[in-house]
């Protein structure tokens, strides 16, 4: 939904996700993704994501170890900017889109390295998976761009979902290469793409930034200042920057997209500062990541 002023902090969709466990369906990925074979001798190694999570500290959860990371990735549509208000950190996608949860699942060394992505639910796909070291660490190889659904994919200009952070309608999105499609990326508190990780009790999804969070941090003092990351596959080179005036009001938020997008996997970070702006570059997929999990039953 969309308010009238922007809040301290970006919004915390996972509080309100409330679906149904999806076992069989996990179960289904389980299997299909213990299918993927290793690519054949001669054929590029795929690209891996470092990173390290902990779960937030919520009070009376008690979730257990993290087991396994995937990457969790959405089709949905992303609403357009509202010229007749400010739309804030609350606003952008459908909440109802952002919903999932799972319950635990069973894994074994032998599926580990798989880079499948397979639905779970109508527009909510988990691609790869890997194992979650005792210290929160964890390396997760990404699929290649042929095994991801063409309903991930956007058009270059449509890819990176900020304009609803916008002010107005003349505030637009400009790839130099347009016929080049992006996968979905998005901020809202949450990142997508972006990785999920399961636990004994289910899934839980990760607020994922570039240095690591207090687990014990207050809700209240929000995530302003910090950069947050999500990634993105593009099928092409490609840079991506807003234009407009109602990118850049005199007065007021001010929407500045400026990424250069490499052909295969990119890291997106987003710098939200409350009644300032917000601000989209890329960085180096190779970099690490950390992850603040929050535990679907604890929300």
């Amino acid at each position: 939904m969309h308010t009238s002023s922007r809040s301290d902090a970006p919004s915390l969709r996972a509080r309100a996700w409330r679906w149904p466990a999806v076992l069989a369906a996990l179960a289904a990925f389980a299997l299909v993704i213990g299918c993927a074979q290793p690519p054949p001798p001669g054929e590029p190694e795929p690209t891996v994501l470092r990173g390290s999570a902990a779960w937030v500290d919520l009070e009376g959860a008690e979730p257990g170890p993290l087991l396994s990371v995937s990457l969790w990735m959405l089709d949905i549509e992303i609403p357009a900017p509202d010229p007749q208000a400010h739309t804030s950190a609350f606003g952008g996608p459908d909440s109802q889109a952002l919903r999932s949860s799972a319950t635990g699942l069973d894994i074994d060394g032998d599926v580990l390295r798989s880079s499948a992505v397979v639905e779970i639910e109508d527009g909510f796909y988990l691609a790869g998976l890997g194992q979650v070291a005792a210290d929160g660490t964890y390396e997760l190889a990404l699929p290649d761009g042929d095994a991801i659904p063409e309903a991930l994919f956007r058009d270059a200009e449509d890819a990176v979902a900020a304009l609803f952070f916008a002010d107005g309608p003349e505030c637009t999105l400009e790839a130099s290469d347009p016929s080049a499609r992006v996968t979905l990326t998005l901020f809202e508190g949450l990142t997508i793409a972006s990785p999920a990780f399961l636990a004994p009790t289910g899934l839980g999804i990760g607020i994922t930034t570039t240095d690591a969070v207090d687990p014990d941090f207050d809700f209240d003092t929000g995530f302003a200042g910090t950069t947050f990351v999500s990634l993105a596959y593009a099928t092409a080179p490609t840079t991506i920057t807003t234009t407009g005036v109602d990118c850049a009001p005199e007065a007021g938020f001010t929407l500045d997209v400026d990424v250069e997008l490499t052909a295969g996997w990119n890291q997106l970070t987003w710098v939200y500062l409350p009644d300032e702006g917000l601000t989209v570059r890329d960085r180096s997929v190779d970099e690490p990541v950390f992850s603040l999990v929050f535990p679907y039953e604890g929300l």
